[in-house]
Order: structure tokens, then sequence, then C-alpha cells
């Protein structure tokens, strides 16, 4: 019984990094097969494989983890989304410019490193921004 109390109590930060973790495998292997196979540029290779993630990222916060009663109005909460993320994308398109470009690190090690910066902002833009739970308050025009 703990087990599924501990599950119930924190739902939706499990299911957050259980679909950010396959989000993040799917950026970091389309990335990989960009730079790898495809011989593209690191920054161009991270925008290719952060339009990937961003959609399966939307579907699945959308549907499985912040699932709220009331929601926001689907075209709504996806261009919040996708305006965050692209946010976040430029965070972490400096971090790899920085890194790979000036400081000549490890494509792949910088990319792993920039993501868990942009998986803990994009939780945090995701639950009060773009999935937030509308209020009575927030649907109702004040006089």
């Amino acid at each position: 019984m703990k087990i599924k109390n501990v599950y119930t109590k924190n739902r939706e930060i499990i299911h957050y990094l259980f679909f950010g973790g396959i989000t993040t495998a799917i950026s970091i292997a389309v990335f990989d097969f960009s730079i790898a196979i495809i011989k593209l540029d690191v920054l161009i290779a991270n925008i290719i494989s952060f339009i990937v993630a961003v959609f399966f990222a939307f579907v699945t916060n959308r549907k499985w983890v912040f699932t709220q009663k009331e929601k926001q109005p689907f075209l709504r909460s996806m261009l919040l989304f996708y305006s965050s993320r692209v946010s976040t994308l430029i965070i972490e398109e400096l971090i790899l410019f920085i890194f790979t470009k000036i400081l000549s690190f490890d494509g792949i090690v910088v990319k792993i490193c920039a993501q868990i910066v942009v998986i803990i902002l994009n939780y945090i833009i995701s639950k009060f921004i773009v999935f937030k739970t509308i209020n009575n308050k927030d649907t109702q025009k004040t006089a």
C-alpha cells in the first residue's frame, strides 16, 4: 500500500519524469543521429531534435502528466507550450554554443547536461503557466 500511496501523492511528477525521460531519449537519439550519421552541425541537429521531442512532449504532457479537470483551450495550451519550449531551446542553444563552439567540449556530453537544465525549466513553466488549473475566477470576467 505504501508504494501506491507514494505514486498517488506524486503521480504528476512521476509521469513528468517518465515521459520527460522518453522525450529526452528521443531528443538525444535524434541529435546523435543528426550529427553522427547525417553530419549536421550541432546547433542545427539540436533544432531538429527539439522539433521532434517537443511534439511528443506536448501530447504526453497534455494527456497523461498535467491532467486537470478544466484544461485551457487546446490551441492556447499548445501555443503556450511551444512558446515556452522555444524559450528553453534558446537557453539550450546558448549552452551548446558556449560549451561546444567556444570551450570545445563534446557535443553529446553538453547536450545531456543542458537537458537537465531544460527539464527543470520546462516542468516549472508547464506546471505553473501552460497546464495550470483553471479556476472559476480565471474564467469569469469582472466588471
